[in-house]
């Protein structure tokens, strides 16, 4: 995993060639037991939580702390590229990239479309209610990308970026737009299940703990947008990107 991750090898030969790196790191680089930022759907809708405070996000400052061994190999390579590239790489802390099927050839679904078949299906479906992210649309992630290779890397803008969308929401939250987006009327098809009791009766299992995935993991993306210029769409803006209704 870590050769994987942190290929150094690569990244030495783009030192010694003068090339500037656009890396790709995660969201899951940070633990999940900070207090976010919550929002609580008000039929459906987002309405922001009294008393909340976007300082309460996950920041780039912050001690990163994974819990697993995916999201430590993506800190040995952020490491590795503040050591070795300080003035001319990035890494994009990415949270779940979500967007349409691709034109050509086998592809994997990303969740939204699963969501969807369940819903086509009338199937009944659990969905994590407090495993939290900032989703984002490809395209949001695809624009960044390009800022980077259109305007260079520098010493004023290389170094460690979030980038997520708009709106922190939960497995649950998606279910329930996807079927709000597409007009269904299928909720009692949609059931919630808070993840962290279903991890207190694994406590102690070395498998468990092996695979642990961090809970609320929203972070503020303020960063990336204030230097490439733009604002990250929120669910809405992904849900079109992801079913365009042509």
């Amino acid at each position: 995993a870590n050769a994987l991750n942190c290929p150094q090898v690569l990244f030495t030969c783009c030192k010694e060639l003068g090339a500037q790196v656009i890396a790709l790191s995660t969201d899951q680089v940070y633990d999940g037991d900070k207090k976010c930022n919550k929002k609580k759907r008000v039929d459906n809708d987002y309405q922001q939580e009294e008393k909340s405070s976007s300082s309460s996000l996950y920041l780039e400052t912050d001690e990163a702390k994974p819990v697993n061994i995916y999201g430590q190999t993506k800190i040995n390579m952020e490491q590795y590229l503040q050591t070795h590239l300080p003035t001319t790489s990035v890494s994009l802390r990415s949270s779940i990239i979500m967007g349409p099927h691709v034109p050509y050839g086998n592809c994997k679904s990303t969740f939204l479309h699963f969501i969807r078949s369940r819903m086509e299906s009338n199937a009944k479906t659990t969905y994590w209610m407090d495993e939290c992210r900032n989703v984002i649309s490809v395209y949001d992630m695809i624009q960044v990308i390009m800022w980077f290779v259109q305007n260079g890397i520098t010493s004023e803008n290389a170094g460690i970026y979030n980038v997520g969308g708009k709106d922190s929401v939960s497995r649950y939250d998606m279910a329930l737009d996807v079927i709000k987006y597409f007009g269904g009327e299928q909720q009692e098809f949609v059931e919630g299940l808070y993840k962290s009791k279903e991890e207190e009766k694994k406590a102690g299992n070395d498998d468990a703990n092996a695979l642990r995935s961090p809970l609320d993991i929203s972070m503020d993306s303020s960063k990336v947008e204030g230097t490439c210029g733009f604002t990250m769409k929120g669910m809405g803006g992904i849900l079109m990107d992801t079913f365009p209704k042509n």
